[in-house]
């Protein structure tokens, strides 16, 4: 037991002693040497910092695209079970432009937007939403309106 507290010690002291036996000739030189290395570890974290700050900011969102898209869905969030009227057929046309919409299961006798429908098909828009919102998405001036919300042709 007095060996290892011994090695412990002499351990200690080597340490301690190498630190300020570094063939440097004064304190100062000791000093002036360890505060050239606080500034080039500060320098090298700076230098990384900058280096990961320019890759977050990669993306080009179009904002204005995100305000239109997000308050579309939202108006369906809140009308889906309310009234499906023309307002919200608008919505769901402005959505079916970019992302994709379960067209087939709105086409049922009273054309309405079923709400497991839309739940999965809101997933599925934020899921588009986060792939393609770096691409700086435009805002169409004409929009394709869907099969299912196109008037009947009588024949």
């Amino acid at each position: 037991m007095f060996l290892k507290f011994r090695s412990l010690y002499l351990l200690k002291f080597n340490i301690n002693n190498s630190i300020y036996n570094l063939n440097y000739d004064n304190k100062d030189q000791f000093y002036k040497n360890l505060e050239m290395k606080k500034i080039l570890i500060l320098l090298f974290l700076i230098f990384i910092s900058f280096n990961s700050f320019g890759q977050e900011n990669d993306c080009n969102e179009n904002l204005k695209f995100k305000e239109a898209f997000f308050s579309h869905i939202k108006f369906l969030e809140n009308n889906i079970y309310l009234s499906q009227n023309k307002e919200f057929r608008t919505s769901v046309v402005f959505i079916s432009n970019y992302a994709p919409v379960s067209l087939g299961k709105i086409m049922n006798y009273a054309r309405t937007y079923p709400s497991g429908v839309f739940n999965d098909d809101k997933l599925l828009w934020l899921k588009w939403y986060e792939d393609n919102k770096c691409k700086y998405i435009q805002i169409k001036s004409i929009y394709s309106i869907p099969e299912v919300y196109q008037p009947l042709k009588s024949k």
